[in-house]
């Protein structure tokens, strides 16, 4: 009763309302919502919106800083909404072609408009709703969207950025940045620092055949920018990667598989060799995922001379932390990433190298590889990998299933 009371001194003036006239329409009139409920429009901050209804006494008691929660129905379906996922709430008007038949009004139960005029709005930490699929919100139950679900540790998932996203990596010292032209085009670039001495620069295209499925394809070229001091004339491209991918999962938990062509020129005369690489990412909070990548390198050529073609191999693992956007304002921080995306991830893990080394000669006449079948083995590490990633651009949207 104190409650009611509470609830009714708050609201804004009622709209009257000529009891004797309702109860003649045998007592079924067409009311604004639910007794007890106040149609709202309520903001999230990854910009979903929602429309429903609330409980009026949950509303008038609610504050952006409580710890109470909105029961929140849409659909005829009821979620809760914590305080700290809101950024808006607005009192709306329902259409009179689609008002709901409601229990008859009688002098004991008062009609109360609370008008149109925002009931609170703010603007808190960035999260999701814990919600539903029907709802269009986060089916895994995560607070947020993954902001890193197109990469793994240095190589690419099939999964693209949206346009206008983007990344900036510093990998020990190796600086590389990433850009999405469109939902399907992105591009690369990057440079060891604080000397350019090996520069990147690489596109990918990536296509949704399904939602739990993507294809991708790209290229890389390694060059030396200041290889024309030398005298050759020109830079070098020692190394140029063309690949090919597929990956199967959302963007929290996902698998890839790629294969390519590389061409290198920095153990010999310009041989071919082929990559497979197999990777994935498992996100287990928030803000901690799991992240795995293994290449293995093969050159085809070995085959002809009875020898394996294994080149090397390169296993790692590592920690994502994923970063939450911070609720106020700090240096640069509004401007460069949208409300709701997280603006940093962090990846701490190990990676180990392992090879077979086998020497070779070159015909000068005829310009073939000849392979010795003495080889060595050698393995390097494991040695700490730390990776620091710096997101901008809009918060992810729903994509479509086949873009």
């Amino acid at each position: 009763m104190v409650a009611w009371l509470i609830s009714l001194a708050l609201a804004e003036p009622t709209t009257e309302v000529d009891v004797q006239t309702a109860s003649s329409h045998d007592e079924e009139i067409l009311v604004e919502h639910r007794l007890g409920e106040v149609s709202v429009q309520i903001q999230l901050h990854n910009g979903v919106v929602l429309t429903g209804h609330v409980p009026l006494q949950q509303l008038v008691l609610w504050s952006p800083t409580s710890i109470d929660v909105l029961q929140f129905s849409m659909n005829g379906q009821t979620v809760e909404l914590q305080s700290n996922q809101i950024a808006s709430i607005q009192q709306i008007e329902i259409p009179t072609d689609r008002l709901e038949i409601t229990a008859p009004v009688t002098e004991s139960s008062p009609v109360i408009d609370v008008g149109t005029k925002p009931v609170v709005e703010s603007e808190v930490s960035d999260e999701y709703v814990k919600g539903s699929e029907s709802m269009n919100l986060n089916p895994n139950g995560f607070s947020f969207a993954n902001p890193a679900a197109s990469r793994y540790l240095y190589a690419p998932s099939s999964i693209g950025l949206q346009a206008g996203q983007g990344y900036v990596s510093q990998k020990l010292l190796f600086t590389s940045g990433v850009y999405a032209l469109t939902d399907n085009a992105t591009m690369l670039v990057g440079t060891l620092v604080p000397f350019p001495l090996v520069s990147v620069l690489g596109a990918k295209v990536s296509k949704t055949l399904e939602p739990d499925l993507h294809v991708s394809a790209g290229v890389e070229s390694f060059f030396l920018p200041f290889s024309g001091l030398t005298g050759d004339g020109g830079i070098s491209v020692p190394v140029t990667i063309g690949y090919a991918g597929v990956t199967k999962g959302d963007l929290d938990s996902h698998i890839s598989v790629s294969t390519g062509v590389i061409y290198e020129t920095i153990f010999s005369n310009g041989n071919f060799v082929y990559p497979i690489m197999v990777a994935g990412h498992h996100r287990m909070s928030d803000r901690l995922a799991i992240v795995s990548e293994n290449w293995m390198m093969l050159n085809t050529d070995k085959i002809q001379d009875g020898l394996s073609p294994y080149l090397a191999s390169i296993n790692s693992v590592a920690f994502r932390l994923i970063g939450q956007r911070d609720a106020n304002m700090q240096i640069f921080g509004q401007l460069i990433s949208d409300n709701g995306y997280p603006r940093y991830t962090w990846d701490i893990g190990l990676i180990v190298l392992n090879g077979a080394q086998s020497e070779s000669l070159i015909d000068p006449i005829t310009g073939e590889t000849y392979y010795s079948k003495y080889s060595s083995s050698y393995g390097i590490g494991p040695l700490p990998w730390v990776d620091y990633t710096w997101h901008f651009g809009p918060a992810r949207t729903e994509q479509s299933e086949a873009e």
